[in-house]
């Protein structure tokens, strides 16, 4: 009974550490006259990588998202906004890897040249996205 009393209590200790961690990985590179990239990755324990993988694929995909490549052996996702009118479609690649703390879920959004798009913006899409992967049970 200890133990899993233990382990709660652990992981309530870190999850304000989660919360922060797409925060604090966010990355823009480039800019909008050559081509804008934003980055930002989350480590989730208690889930594989394809369970990962699975997640953001129904994640990206109820977001109004299309999959255009899938592989679950390498743990790679690419999927695209649907096109609607003179709108271009918005490239997004997620990669998933085992590491020693959990699965981690590295999401990247390319905007093509004249596409403009401000970190305020981005920031809490990504992460918005990025945390709804589970782990454990809740996965």
């Amino acid at each position: 009974m200890l133990k899993p009393l233990a382990a709660l209590a652990l992981l309530l200790l870190c999850a304000p550490a989660f919360a922060g961690e797409c925060e604090a990985n966010f990355k823009k590179s480039g800019n909008p006259i050559v081509m804008t990239t934003y980055t930002s990755a989350v480590t989730v324990p208690g889930i594989g990588t394809r369970d990962a993988l699975a997640q953001m694929r129904g994640i990206l995909v109820d977001e109004r998202m299309d999959v255009m490549a899938e592989d679950a052996e390498q743990g790679t996702l690419l999927v695209e906004e649907r096109q609607e009118g003179a709108k271009r479609p918005i490239p997004t690649t997620i990669n998933v890897s085992e590491v020693a703390s959990g699965t981690r879920v590295e999401m990247s959004v390319k905007m093509e040249r004249g596409v403009f798009a401000k970190v305020e913006q981005m920031k809490p899409y990504m992460c918005a996205l990025l945390a709804k992967v589970k782990g454990g049970k809740e996965g």
